[in-house]
């Protein structure tokens, strides 16, 4: 991930209001397993990028409320232990996880980690697949609630909406 794709996932939460509000792992672990089950049931290649994306997203957010910087995500990211080509199921079973907010720099790290190396693994440009996940939530507008953003989903938002092409990140 680069240091602008995290600049821009952090103007975004900024945006949201979702760094004003107090810190809730039960709510990020919620939103966390919730774009797990998105991956694991996943049917097409799109989809999974998709949720990977989406996880790397949540994960950030998770960062930026723990009080780190975009540079020391940054930087950070550069050390991780998570292999190159990583298997499709995630490093830890975050239902069971109970860690202090230091150790979850560690697991919010690993999973952005986890998610660029799948991301490759699926044969895609991680970097690619981030920008276009990046316009695609910019493009929704909604209200938070319950410490989550929700989209308006009405008809005239959702005509507003831009759709992931995840064609032009393929590698091969």
């Amino acid at each position: 991930m680069t240091k602008t794709q995290l600049t821009d996932l952090f103007n975004w939460n900024k945006v949201r209001g979702t760094l004003d509000r107090p810190l809730s792992m039960a709510v990020e672990v919620r939103m966390l397993l919730e774009e797990q089950d998105e991956f694991t049931t996943a049917e097409t290649i799109h989809d999974k990028l998709d949720a990977l994306a989406d996880i790397i997203v949540v994960a950030s957010g998770t960062l930026f409320k723990l009080g780190l910087s975009t540079m020391e995500i940054y930087l950070r990211l550069g050390r991780s232990t998570i292999p190159q080509c990583a298997e499709y199921s995630p490093p830890f079973d975050l239902n069971s996880l109970q860690c202090s907010a230091n150790e979850w720099e560690n697991v919010a790290l690993d999973l952005i980690s986890w998610c660029e190396a799948g991301i490759s693994c699926l044969g895609y440009n991680c970097e690619m697949v981030l920008n276009e996940t990046i316009k695609e939530i910019s493009s929704r507008k909604g209200e938070i609630i319950n410490g989550k953003f929700t989209k308006f989903t009405d008809d005239y938002h959702k005509s507003l909406w831009y759709a992931a092409d995840y064609t032009r990140a393929k590698l091969c």
